[in-house]
């Protein structure tokens, strides 16, 4: 892995960008996983950090270089100065985008005369949501930690309805959040975050 030297002004995007990683949360998650606590970003970056930088390709853009254009200057139409054929095959393509530009256009209606959002059948966890472990005792509430402005169904701004995000790592309580753990013999669970979150089976 690499390091950079944080300047001022810098963020997680201009930083990623920089190093072509896939994603500015990508590198946020890399390096609150693999640094020490004391060094552990949630907010704006100090100027002056050493930001750990990720190597692998998993986590690059790929920049594989797309194939050269085989096509022969030599097969142009030299009456009218163009591929017809090219001409035809743009022509059958445009059909399909507009037949998803229409089928777009249409679930947008539906969902207005149902009155329906872009939200209906999605799910946004809370602060006080329980998270959930098959192995633990206990079911700990989130700690939202990322920011304090973004509420869920709550106009007075409670910190029960603070939404929790990906980077969102931390139970409350923090110290043994799921009781003890059956895989353990009832020993303590050592909960360790393991990264950006993923869609459960």
């Amino acid at each position: 892995m690499k390091t950079y030297l944080t300047q001022p002004n810098d963020s997680f995007s201009e930083i990623a960008k920089k190093f072509q990683i896939k994603d500015e949360f990508y590198l946020k998650t890399f390096h609150n996983l693999n640094c020490s606590n004391e060094e552990v970003i949630h907010g704006e970056i100090p100027t002056g950090t050493q930001i750990l930088i990720p190597e692998d390709l998993e986590y690059l853009i790929d920049n594989s270089t797309p194939e050269e254009d085989n096509t022969n200057e030599d097969e142009v139409d030299s009456v009218n100065g163009y591929d017809d054929e090219t001409e035809e095959q743009t022509e059958e393509e445009n059909p399909s985008q507009e037949k998803k530009q229409e089928a777009e256009e249409e679930k947008q209606e539906e969902q207005k005369e149902s009155g329906l959002s872009s939200h209906d059948s999605k799910y946004f966890v809370i602060q006080k949501g329980m998270a959930m472990c098959d192995k633990g005792a206990k079911f700990p509430n989130f700690k939202v930690t990322s920011h304090q402005k973004h509420y869920w169904n709550d106009e007075e701004g409670k910190a029960d309805y603070l939404a929790v995000t990906e980077d969102d790592l931390t139970f409350n309580p923090p110290a043994m959040p799921f009781g003890t753990c059956s895989v353990k013999n009832g020993n303590p669970c050592a909960y360790a975050p393991s990264g950006k979150w993923a869609k459960a089976a």
